[in-house]
């Protein structure tokens, strides 16, 4: 039949968007020996260290364990706000999944961080990121305090990288690197990746739970 049915057509997309997501990857790299500096290190179980400091969309500076919600999960989620497609795309994903999954709501059952890996991003562009997604969120809109956007110095930002096992790098005025969302406890413990730039509802409240 010419006619694709629900599963079949988010099954085409997904597809599609690997093959971006591959192009992306090999476009930002200019030498392929380099391609093994990208991509996720399991890191599973291991603690996010103290004294990675980071900017809030206003400016203020802020300590990344601080910023974990006390009553359950934080989502981590690392892009940069200038990419033209990937970040894009897994951060549509993210609010999609948030939205289609009806047991936990943003603010009161997890927070969410979006932190950016380029130093060179300003809380002005988190800022208006953070708007655009936080008015997105279908069940209430959450505060800036519990869908969180953040910028860092080149320091933090490697420390905090380093710490989850997310390698990127950096060629010219774009980057290379890979695509998932982490799942951090109340104590910065990495609970759950779930990698990508889609999640199924089920598997999104299940790493919550």
């Amino acid at each position: 039949s010419l006619i694709m049915n629900r599963k079949q057509f988010k099954m085409y997309v997904l597809a599609l968007l690997a093959v971006l997501l591959c192009a992306d990857l090999a476009a930002a790299i200019t030498d392929s020996r380099e391609i093994k500096n990208v991509g996720l290190d399991d890191k599973l179980g291991d603690v996010i260290p103290e004294g990675i400091t980071l900017t809030d969309e206003n400016g203020k500076e802020v300590d990344f364990r601080d910023v974990l919600y006390k009553n359950g999960p934080t989502i981590l989620s690392l892009v940069y706000f200038d990419c033209p497609r990937v970040c894009n795309f897994a951060s549509d994903g993210l609010l999609q999944v948030v939205n289609e999954q009806q047991a936990f709501n943003v603010g009161k059952d997890f927070r969410i961080l979006t932190v950016s890996f380029d130093q060179d991003d300003t809380p002005e562009k988190a800022a208006e990121k953070g708007e655009r997604y936080r008015k997105s969120v279908l069940r209430g809109e959450p505060s800036s305090g519990e869908w969180m956007f953040l910028t860092g110095d080149a320091d933090n930002i490697t420390k905090l990288t380093g710490a989850v096992g997310f390698k990127f790098l950096e060629d010219g005025e774009e980057f290379a690197h890979p695509s998932a969302i982490i799942v951090l406890t109340p104590d910065g413990r990495i609970s759950r990746y779930l990698e990508g730039i889609q999640y199924e509802p089920l598997d999104f409240r299940l790493s919550l739970m």
